[in-house]
């Protein structure tokens, strides 16, 4: 299991543990890692973290 580096959630991420499937993330908008949010550690968002930094992406634009 990851924890998300926003709200500390578990949640399962395809590429760190390691599973056949494709991660949740594959199936969002594809966006370059400079244009995540730049953590003081490097992670992932759990799912609602990363739609929620998305819609404040698409509002702020």
């Amino acid at each position: 299991m990851s924890t998300c580096i926003r709200c500390n959630a578990s949640f399962r991420c395809g590429m760190v543990d390691s599973t056949e499937e494709p991660c949740w993330c594959a199936a969002l908008l594809r966006l370059p890692a400079e244009a995540l949010p730049q953590p003081e550690q490097p992670g992932c968002l759990c799912p609602d973290c990363l739609r929620a930094w998305l819609g404040e992406r698409d509002a702020s634009s």
